[in-house]
Order: C-alpha cells, then sequence, then structure tokens
C-alpha cells in the first residue's frame, strides 16, 4: 500500500492497490456482506475490476465477481468502485454507517448512476462493508478518511538483540526469554508486530509515544500516572499485569476477565512458536507426565516427596520442563498444568498451556482456572482436578483407557484449530483493522466532558479489578 502523504483534514490518502491512477476502480455496484458474492450491476454491464473491502486494511481486491441479481431479503451492503474519469468531491460521505435494505440499496445506487455526468459527483449513502468514509482526491487517489495508524510500543531494552531479531523474523525462534517483563514484551508486542508485519499488515513498531494514531503496549510498561496524549487511543495489553487506568480499552489474555472489566476484548496469547508435538512412535507408551513451565508455579502439593512417590508407584515419572523445553512435547505422555488447589480462578492468566497441549497432540489436565473453562471443554479436550488425589485418580484413568487418551487428542486437535498461529493472527487483524479503529474513532469525536466521565469510568472499573482479583 502506498501512501501518498497526510491530509490535515481526511487523513492518509492512499493509492489502495498501488495501480496506475487511472485504473483504481471503474464500477458502483452492491454486494453481499459474504465475501465473494456480488450482487447487482455495474453502470456500463462488465465485470467489476475490483471491490472495496475493510479486510485487514487490503481495501483494494483485483479478483473478479460474476454480476448477478441479489436473492430476495439478502443482507447487502453497498461498496463503491469510482469512475477515475468522473472524480467524487472530496468530503466524507454522508450518514452513518449501518447495513442498508435491499430495495434501498437498490434505488439509491440506480438513481447515482442515472445522475447527470459532472466533473464532481457525491454519493450520500452508508458505505457498510468499508466501515469508514471513503473520500477520492482530485488526482484519482482514493483515501480512508478516518483511518488511524497502529503504533506498537516496546521500549529499547525489551528489544531482542540482532539475532533474535531475525531469528524472529525468519520464524526461527524456539526458546522465550526468561525474565519476566522480557518474555511479555517480546511473546506480546514484538511477536504480534512480526507477526503482522510478516502478513503485510501496516504497523509500526516504536520506542517513542506517538503524538497521534493508536498506541497498543504492555499495560505494565507505563506508570499509572500515565495519560495518552488527546490524539492518541491507548490500547493496554494487560498480559499477567495490572490492567492500566488510563488506558482506552484493555486487551485481555482470560476471556473470563473480559467479561468481568469493562471497555475490554479477549485476544488469546500466541502459542509457543515452533512447538514439537509428540513423537507418534510412542504409541500407546504412558509413563512421562510433564509441566511446562517454572518450578514455582506448579502447584507446591505436587512437589511433596509423599506425593511423588505414589505417582512413581503407578509408573510414572513427572517431568518440570524449563523455558528451553517449553516448544518440545516429543517424549510427553500428558501434561498437568495446576498451578495451585485453592479457590483462585486465576484471571489474569492465559490457557496457553491448554492450546499448546492440543497442538502438541498431548492430554492435559488441568487445575480450576477459568481461562480453561473459558476455551475449553472439561471431560471432552482436557480433564480437570481440584486436589492432588483427584489428580491421581485422573492419571490412572488415562494410564488404563487409551481411548480415553485418544478421545481427548482428537477433540484437542479440532480445538485447537482457533488458537494456533494463524488463527490468533487473523484475531489480530480484525481486532486492528475493524474494532479498535472503530473504538478510536468514537474516542476522537467525544467531547472534553464525555473523555472525562470515561476515564473516570475506565480507573473506577481498574480500581475495582485490582481489589476484587484472587
Amino acid at each position: 500500500m502506498q501512501n501518498h502523504g497526510p491530509r490535515p483534514d481526511h487523513g492518509t490518502i492512499t493509492n489502495l492497490d498501488c495501480a496506475k491512477d487511472d485504473h483504481i476502480a471503474s464500477h458502483l455496484h452492491i454486494v453481499s456482506q459474504q465475501r465473494g458474492q456480488a450482487v447487482f450491476l455495474s453502470q456500463r454491464g462488465a465485470m467489476p475490476q475490483g471491490t472495496i473491502f475493510s479486510d485487514h486494511r487490503r481495501l483494494m481486491h483485483d479478483q473478479a465477481h460474476a454480476v448477478k441479481e441479489p436473492q430476495a431479503g439478502a443482507d447487502v451492503g453497498l461498496e463503491v468502485q469510482f469512475d477515475a474519469h468522473s472524480p467524487l468531491d472530496q468530503h466524507h460521505v454522508k450518514g452513518r454507517h449501518r447495513i442498508p435494505q435491499p430495495a434501498q440499496g437498490f434505488r439509491l445506487t440506480q438513481q447515482f448512476l442515472r445522475g447527470p455526468v459532472k466533473k464532481e459527483r457525491t454519493l450520500a449513502f452508508p458505505i457498510a462493508a468499508v466501515g469508514f468514509p471513503v473520500l477520492q482526491d482530485d488526482i484519482f487517489h482514493l483515501a480512508c478518511g478516518s483511518f488511524m495508524e497502529v503504533h506498537f510500543y516496546l521500549p529499547e531494552k525489551y528489544l531482542p538483540d540482532s539475532a533474535r531479531q531475525e531469528a524472529w523474523k525468519e520464524g526461527r525462534i524456539t526458546t522465550l526469554e526468561q525474565g519476566g517483563k522480557v518474555a511479555s514484551a517480546q511473546s506480546w508486542v514484538y511477536q504480534t508486530w512480526v507477526a503482522l508485519q510478516r502478513a503485510g499488515v501496516a504497523v509500526n513498531l516504536t520506542a517513542e509515544i506517538p503524538e497521534e494514531g493508536i498506541l497498543i503496549g504492555l499495560s505494565g510498561f507505563f506508570g499509572d500516572d500515565f495519560r495518552a496524549p488527546g490524539d492518541v487511543f491507548f490500547a493496554g495489553i494487560v498480559a499477567d499485569y495490572l490492567p492500566h487506568p488510563g488506558a482506552h480499552l484493555h486487551i485481555l489474555q482470560n476471556p473470563a476477565q473480559a467479561w468481568r472489566l469493562g471497555h475490554s476484548t479477549y485476544m488469546p496469547h500466541w502459542p509457543h512458536p515452533n512447538l514439537i508435538p509428540r513423537d507418534a512412535s510412542r504409541g500407546e507408551t504412558f509413563e512421562t507426565i510433564c509441566f511446562f513451565g517454572d518450578a514455582q508455579n506448579l502447584a507446591s502439593e505436587l512437589q511433596e516427596p509423599a506425593w511423588l512417590e505414589q505417582l512413581e508407584a503407578m509408573g510414572l515419572r513427572l517431568v518440570v520442563c524449563r523455558a528451553d523445553r517449553w516448544h518440545n512435547y516429543h517424549d510427553a505422555d500428558c501434561v498437568i498444568a495446576i498451578r495451585g488447589f485453592g479457590r483462585s480462578t486465576y484471571l489474569h492468566k492465559p490457557a496457553t498451556k491448554l492450546y499448546n497441549a492440543w497442538l502438541a497432540g498431548v492430554p492435559l489436565i488441568g487445575g480450576m482456572d477459568s481461562a480453561y473453562a473459558g476455551d475449553g471443554r472439561a471431560g471432552l479436550n482436557f480433564l480437570q482436578a481440584s486436589s492432588p488425589q483427584e489428580l491421581l485418580t485422573q492419571l490412572g484413568r488415562l494410564q488404563a483407557d487409551v481411548t480415553v487418551r485418544q478421545n481427548l487428542v482428537a477433540s484437542g486437535h479440532e480445538a485447537g484449530r482457533n488458537f494456533n498461529s494463524a488463527a490468533i493472527l487473523e484475531r489480530w487483524k480484525t481486532l486492528l483493522d475493524r474494532d479498535v479503529q472503530a473504538l478510536a474513532r468514537q474516542w476522537k469525536e467525544r467531547n472534553a466532558l464525555s473523555r472525562r466521565v470515561f476515564s473516570f469510568s475506565q480507573a473506577t472499573r481498574v480500581w475495582l479489578d485490582r481489589k476484587l482479583r484472587r
């Protein structure tokens, strides 16, 4: 996507398909909200040259679609392809963004097409599928009037070294850093930026607070007194930390916390990069039980000699896999993911261990974590244990019944499709292109009083979340 410079009143003017200016579209038509189902007409009765989609900012799509009459009651939205020889004027498309009724869409479209040919023509109609005003300037560049640049914020001290940066960009990373914010920064910020960059999404990585646009960074990067500049929409990635009182949106890794904390959205943590799945040649072997994490994060009861002796008496052994082995499930026959047997539901913790086990083809026994219950189905794609003795019972069940293990793995394989790297990337694209852009526009349109009320509400919710966390 080639930028042609900012416009102070309309945002960034963009040659959307990087084609020659006189080839940027030539039709106006109505299409179904379902991709690939163009319905209705072009003015000249020809095949559409392209369609405009709000799909991860790839707004010009050059694939041809068959033109056909819509079905009765079809859910349609108006999409426009401007005639380069009859440029529209430089004003925002009027009206609210909503899905029009088919008859209304056809009528207004026909009126526009049958109107007098002038040097400048204005289409006063909501563009539902695009989702934001579309403009065209006098040299035939299409412009996204309210598109805001996305900046991923990463202080320089958290940047990977040059060798690891190249490894990230080439997809060769297998081990993650140990060390609190370093691991979170590289997993949440750097990894996400790299994945979006490789997918062709226009996002920036910066160590400076931008003066405008959308700011995305770990909530833990900012002190509680930080407030974003007035033209910046701040989306804080909470990760394992506390939500930021000045964030306009909280990006959470646990759906249960997202349900409780206002103005938030759920984004699953990335699975571990380059997982090595369980060795298929192990077959029905069931003897190695793995915990992937630091020993201090494993329930203390499971490190007691008495419990380990009971496990050994069953012919099983527990292996605590540290950071350099978090990607390696080659010898794992079962995963346990239990932080504790208390009352905590670990609202701030993700279900990453569950996704990794699904993707590696290993059955998992988890604790009562809210994230496991939110993303998985106990008894179908993972098992639960609320006490050390119940864990031994579940292990005995898996040891004795190969079919149960196979069913858990098969169900986990299906569930894991929604949490592999490709699926998480699509979630990020949708979040940035649709949800955050819409929220950022709403924020910019708020007056001073509305902003103060919103900010007070956010700070109050964050205070309550911190008080109620357990």
